[in-house]
């Protein structure tokens, strides 16, 4: 992504060995050589280049020696523009911060050419002291690779360093110390059936929306009017941004009878461009539900709207994601007094009936899956159907 702050200018240095050529960036200074000599030119519509493409102005230079932390800050710096362009789905920026807390604590000094296999492996412990479970640590060791492919990349750090590290294997089931984390199973429908009467109408509608078309939980807080193709039987869903935009994959969910119900008379009192579930309209709900359940009169105590605050630290906004989405369902689940649900596992019981219906293959392209192997980690087999078989064969 281009700057578009001033262009810092080519200054020159005194000193009594001969004036010399330097642009100053981001309060420090890089020498470029010889005062007006051809080199110094060069080397600075190179540096302003890279600068101005919002690379490290330090590129090329893999001899000066940064330390960890040096290169961490510069990778997070890279990371928020990089994943700045894919819109409001990646939590990318953040996974990285949480994954460079135990690689600074521990190695935070040492100088980032330096950092071997065996540093790795003592941060991977640090991780599972923390209690981090096996796969967590197996990922955000991966994205810990990338910041020092990274530096490889910018010439921050040698070659050796990011080969080294990709010897580095990620942990296996039963032969570390890390603990293991259950299959996200399914949440029954008798579970949701339960939980919708404590959720707001804009929220139960979100949910019902959710669970007839096993969208991703983010793809359903980003719905709005004018991505819905309402032309056929079948509506045609075209969230604004997806998770594998970013591989050039087209996503397109499809809304059925059930689906088409729940939302046609939310579209027509939301604007083209407006989104559809939205938190301000939420807790006027909620709002209007304590209201309607007052028993003071309205002529004692407080009348509506008399006792908020005029600036509250906090107001609702104009869209969910997928976290605020999550709180939302576990608070209504605390109120109906069952156990706590995701909103994945709404996806995970629409692959589940899906599969068990009409094959793997259609609940491959309803989730939107490039490979069958993904759909497999969403949809449970069916092993009442194994069952019955077995008890005919064998």
């Amino acid at each position: 992504m281009p700057n578009h702050k001033p262009v810092p200018s080519y200054r020159r240095q005194r000193k009594p060995s001969g004036d010399v050529a330097f642009v100053e960036i981001r309060g420090r200074r890089v020498y470029l050589g010889a005062f007006d000599a051809p080199e110094s030119h060069e080397a600075y519509a190179r540096t302003i280049a890279e600068w101005s493409a919002g690379r490290s102005f330090a590129a090329g230079r893999a001899s000066e020696r940064i330390t960890v932390t040096e290169l961490v800050v510069r990778f997070l710096d890279y990371a928020d523009r990089y994943y700045g362009t894919e819109g409001p789905t990646t939590k990318e920026p953040l996974m990285f911060r949480l994954a460079a807390r135990p690689l600074l604590r521990l190695y935070g000094r040492t100088e980032a050419g330096s950092f071997a296999p065996s540093c790795l492996h003592t941060v991977r412990e640090e991780m599972i002291r923390t209690g981090w479970a096996r796969k967590y640590v197996n990922q955000q060791a991966g994205r810990l690779k990338r910041v020092f492919k990274w530096g490889v990349t910018e010439g921050l750090v040698p070659p050796s360093v990011w080969h080294g590290l990709t010897a580095v294997e990620g942990l296996k089931r039963g032969r570390c110390d890390a603990r293991e984390t259950d299959p996200i199973p399914p949440v029954s429908d008798d579970v949701v059936n339960t939980t919708l009467p404590h959720l707001t109408p804009t929220l139960r509608a979100m949910v019902q929306f959710h669970r007839h078309t096993g969208c991703r939980p983010q793809e359903a807080c980003l719905l709005r009017p004018c991505d819905v193709d309402r032309s056929g039987a079948v509506w045609t869903y075209r969230p604004m941004t997806h998770k594998t935009a970013h591989h050039g994959h087209e996503r397109v969910i499809h809304v059925g009878p059930k689906g088409q119900e729940i939302l046609r008379p939310l579209l027509l009192r939301t604007e083209p461009t407006a989104f559809v579930f939205t938190p301000q309209r939420s807790e006027q709900e909620r709002r209007d539900a304590v209201h309607a359940a007052r028993t003071t009169p309205e002529s004692c105590g407080n009348r509506p709207g008399t006792n908020r605050k005029k600036r509250p630290s906090k107001a609702p906004g104009d869209r969910w994601d997928s976290r605020s989405y999550a709180k939302a369902i576990q608070a209504a689940c605390e109120r109906a007094g069952v156990p706590h649900w995701s909103p994945n596992q709404l996806r995970h019981a629409f692959a589940t009936e899906i599969r068990r219906l009409h094959g793997l293959e259609a609940a491959q392209v309803l989730l939107g899956h490039a490979r069958a192997d993904v759909t497999q980690v969403y949809a449970e087999r069916d092993h009442a159907k194994a069952a019955a078989v077995a008890a005919l064969v064998g």
